[in-house]
């Protein structure tokens, strides 16, 4: 380890991090201008990565530094590592807090609360019955109670009814491991209401007897971002269902101990709904088909929106092909029902493809790409239907990209040709144009006519790419053919 009595201030990394107003994190002191040539990097302990947080009093004065060192760089500092050092420091800090409180117990009860008074944090202390003793101005803004109703009264006061018994436990004494830690509960205010609280629990003996003091701070707000932030990477902010991520994390957890079934939906003239109706109209509509879907599924299905007008049903517990298939017509009859959106009707399909795991694939990104492809067989079969994965799907599916990239080598190459068949008035036999005929001359399988490739042209992206060369070409033949 590094003895920081030994580390000049000039040196210290901490004292970098003791001016930041969050974490700083060094992945490589080496590759830092401020720190390449420090000599505690390019000397013992040659220190490489470095994470600070500082360490401040709860009336904000930085009174220190929590670090983690490492001889390696290393590549990253994650949002969970980032969340564990800050925890760590409020760990640190109250402890400090708790030590601070206690020596001015000690000089005495009046300088104690004048210091005690000054804490943004709430501050309570009780004897060994659980009777409050001490309670600070902080702790009346949190809990409603003034002192005067607070000390002498039972900590039952802010203590919801299903947590007393453990709190007549920790007050005789009984539960010693929560001393010296952070722990994360609920609490009760004077009207009744409950909110989050993060308490740091400390104990001492007056004679004979326990008695405890802790410190109180409202994380509500804490609480409020983390669910914020776990909505953002997990729901949908539209139709509040789940999105990919979950259902990626879904299928793994299902696939690994039952068979399931996954189930794609994509909705038919939904497009036509935003380009009519208006994109409001088309979320309104998205809801109600969240909705319903909902209505369609067992309780232990997961439905989730894949973005756009695409949706997912993952269906577990090893469901037979009957009862997918059942589960996949309550859904297009149930999507088929016209929509309302102030006083407008919506009328859409649905399209579904279905696929079975571990059978049409052992992994999540496999089964999704089998049940998209029995869905775009359903499309492609007159929409509003539903379809089972077979594996002659997903050879067709090889055979089209391999396809598509001889298409994009043969405009490279330059192996397209025109050829033009005149048109004739009957008449006369006058010659009133010709047509321009595409036919592509493959290097293995010779002159092809346009059936053979105009389909994988025409449903693909490389159509426009295409058209644009047919209109060029034939412009420029046809200034030749004028001279």
């Amino acid at each position: 380890g590094l003895d920081v009595c030994e580390t000049a201030r000039d040196v210290s990394f901490c004292a970098h991090a003791i001016a930041q107003t969050d974490i700083l994190v060094i992945p490589d002191a080496l590759l830092d201008p401020r720190f390449a040539t420090n000599p505690l990097v390019t000397g013992s302990p040659h220190i490489r990565f470095y994470a600070g947080v500082p360490l401040r009093s709860p009336a904000g004065f930085a009174i220190g530094s929590l670090c983690i060192v490492d001889h390696r760089p290393r590549n990253g500092f994650s949002n969970r590592d980032r969340a564990n050092l800050q925890s760590l420091a409020r760990i640190v800090t109250d402890r400090l807090e708790i030590r601070r409180l206690a020596v001015a117990g000690a000089i005495g009860q009046t300088r104690f609360e004048n210091i005690a008074a000054t804490s943004p944090d709430g501050i309570i202390c009780a004897d060994h019955h659980g009777d409050i003793t001490f309670w600070n101005g902080a702790c009346e803004r949190l809990f409603g109670f003034t002192a005067d109703e607070a000390v002498g009264k039972s900590l039952d006061i802010i203590v919801p009814e299903r947590m007393r018994g453990g709190l007549q436990r920790v007050a005789a004494g009984g539960n010693p491991r929560l001393v010296g830690t952070t722990v994360e509960l609920d609490a009760v205010r004077q009207d009744g209401s409950e909110f989050p609280i993060e308490l740091s629990l400390s104990m001492w003996r007056e004679g004979d007897q326990a008695s405890f003091g802790a410190i109180i701070r409202d994380i509500g707000e804490r609480r409020a971002n983390q669910t914020r932030l776990f909505n953002l990477a997990h729901l949908d902010s539209l139709t509040g269902l789940p999105n990919r991520a979950v259902l990626l994390n879904r299928i793994g957890e299902c696939a690994k101990a039952e068979p399931l079934a996954v189930l794609m939906v994509d909705l038919d003239g939904f497009k036509n709904v935003n380009d009519t109706l208006g994109h409001t109209a088309g979320d309104t509509v998205l809801r109600q088909v969240a909705a319903r879907i909902l209505e369609c599924v067992r309780p232990i299905d997961t439905v989730v929106r894949l973005g756009g007008d695409e949706f997912a049903i993952l269906m577990p517990d090893s469901p037979d092909r009957a009862a997918v298939g059942a589960t996949a017509d309550c859904v297009i009859a149930a999507i088929g029902v016209p929509c309302v959106s102030d006083g407008q009707m919506a009328h859409i399909g649905a399209s579904i493809g279905i696929a079975f795991g571990p059978n049409d694939g052992e992994f999540a990104e496999d089964l999704l790409s089998a049940a998209d492809l029995a869905m775009y067989q359903a499309k492609g079969e007159g929409r509003n239907c539903r379809r089972f994965f077979a594996s002659p799907l997903r050879d067709a599916a090889i055979n089209r990209r391999a396809f598509e990239g001889e298409l994009r080598r043969a405009i490279d190459e330059n192996e397209f040709e025109l050829f033009y068949q005149p048109q004739v008035r009957m008449a006369d036999g006058a010659l009133l144009g010709v047509e321009a005929l595409l036919r592509w001359r493959h290097p293995v399988q010779g002159l092809l006519p346009p059936n053979d490739f105009l389909p994988t042209v025409e449903s693909g992206l490389l159509a426009p790419e295409i058209g644009q060369w047919v209109m060029e070409t034939a412009c420029a033949q046809a200034v030749e053919m004028r001279r």
